[in-house]
């Protein structure tokens, strides 16, 4: 069982995003890669499917890949539903990060439909703190939406694994200071794997967190930007 927050050194590349997933792998080749984990669990829950995730960083994007294993890629809403939260109706790969120096953090979720939903929590425990104020919690994922893009994203899918990479846009994320080498933000990565039909989906994260609440910020990882 993980304990201990992950660290991810995230290089500096001149590479831009493409439609070559030979490129991408290669691009990532030397990169850090953490595994998913369930820190909640003494052992993983049978069913678990393995995955893992890097990141890299230029000029204009953090550009994160991942590499999912999956029994059963699905989810039932179209990409063209922008900002419609699917983690009820299929697959879908979250990102989480918080830039260094400001209590804003922002969760974007990836489908393998190419599906996008994004969010920017003002704070640290938002959503439970303004709970109590918010009769229904839909209206807090309302409140908190992003409306115009963070993040440009491609997909790959094969057999048992899919593939996602998004590059998203440094300038939108940074609220009190660019990028710049040295740089330390807390960072999280999850899925929601549904493999039909069981009703539930297997989660999992990089973050070893003792309870099922990926927003439990103080166990995630640190990105290093290097």
């Amino acid at each position: 069982m993980q304990t201990a927050p992950p660290i991810i050194n995230c290089g500096a590349t001149d590479f831009i995003p493409s439609d070559n997933w030979d490129n991408v792998r290669a691009a990532f080749a030397g990169a850090d890669f953490v595994p998913f984990v369930q820190g909640w669990r003494i052992e993983p829950i049978a069913g678990f499917a393995p995955a893992r995730a890097a990141a890299l960083w230029n000029r204009s994007s953090l550009l994160v890949y991942a590499e999912l294993e999956d029994k059963d890629i699905f989810n039932a809403v179209p990409a063209a539903d922008f900002n419609r939260l699917a983690i009820g109706h299929g697959d879908v790969f979250e990102v989480f990060v918080q830039p260094e120096g400001q209590d804003a953090y922002f969760e974007m979720h990836l489908s393998p439909n190419n599906q996008q939903f994004q969010l920017r929590i003002p704070f640290p425990y938002a959503f439970r703190e303004l709970r109590a104020t918010v009769n229904d919690p839909m209206e807090l994922v309302e409140r908190f939406k992003v409306k115009a893009p963070l993040f440009e994203s491609r997909i790959h899918q094969q057999e048992g694994k899919w593939e996602a990479l998004m590059a998203i846009a440094l300038d939108r994320l940074c609220e009190v200071r660019p990028v710049e080498v040295g740089a330390i933000w807390k960072f999280s990565f999850s899925r929601y794997d549904y493999t039909r039909p069981e009703p539930k989906p297997t989660l999992s994260s990089t973050s070893p967190h003792q309870e099922v609440n990926f927003h439990r910020i103080e166990e995630w990882g640190e990105l290093r930007f290097v």
